[in-house]
């Protein structure tokens, strides 16, 4: 069932000038988002809502709020309101909104990769035989723990020149290292409110995003 928004309603809902980190949510609760909280507890007691993420997009598509103003609605629904019960929400009017949202801080993060790529760099085989007919026959009709592969001094310009690089297997930034960094004090970080953008590069993934979900309320 979707909520619907009369033109008053929405402005009740929302407001021109709550400051610039709070979208257009009111910064306290009026009687418009009480309904909302209602609706939000009807669909978590008949099991529609689940997750957070749920909630959030659940007033993205019935507000046609953005991401930004949905997270605080489901902060404040999660930490105002019993869903288990049937208490009169009414009696939120007027308290204040608490502000959540998701940051981002630019910064370089240690990173390992596996890249997956076939090439033919130089090498030398090493294998035992009397003479070097029988050294290449125990090569061609041994075991390959009869030889070994020898050395390679494969630099990054070797690696660009010999090998067809076809994909990179794996991405793994190494959070602990990303922790020590934030640990010392002396580090400078910006921290901008994240504004979900389909136009940046760096973009959250969806799975990502639900996983910051899990954090409200």
């Amino acid at each position: 069932m979707k909520i619907k928004l009369t033109e008053s309603q929405y402005n009740r809902l929302l407001t021109e000038d709550t400051g610039e980190n709070w979208g257009r949510v009111s910064k306290t609760v009026n009687p418009f988002m009480v309904k909302v909280f209602e609706k939000i507890r009807d669909k978590i007691q008949n099991g529609e809502l689940k997750m957070n993420y749920n909630i959030v997009d659940y007033i993205m598509e019935d507000l046609v709020l953005t991401q930004e103003e949905a997270i605080i609605l489901a902060h404040n629904f999660k930490i105002m309101v019993d869903f288990h019960s049937q208490h009169d929400l009414n009696e939120l009017i007027g308290k204040p909104l608490e502000y959540m949202g998701i940051w981002k801080i630019p910064t370089s993060v240690p990173t390992t990769i596996e890249i997956v790529g076939r090439g033919y760099p130089d090498a030398n085989i090493y294998v035992m035989g009397k003479t070097p007919q029988e050294a290449l026959k125990n090569i061609r009709i041994g075991d390959v723990e009869d030889f070994v592969v020898g050395e390679m001094d494969l630099n990054f310009k070797t690696i660009e020149n010999v090998f067809d690089l076809d994909d990179i297997e794996e991405i793994n930034p190494q959070k602990e290292m990303v922790k020590d960094d934030f640990y010392d004090e002396d580090n400078q970080y910006e921290v901008l409110p994240y504004k979900n953008d389909e136009d940046n590069d760096f973009d959250l993934s969806r799975y990502n995003f639900q996983k910051l979900l899990s954090n409200i309320g």
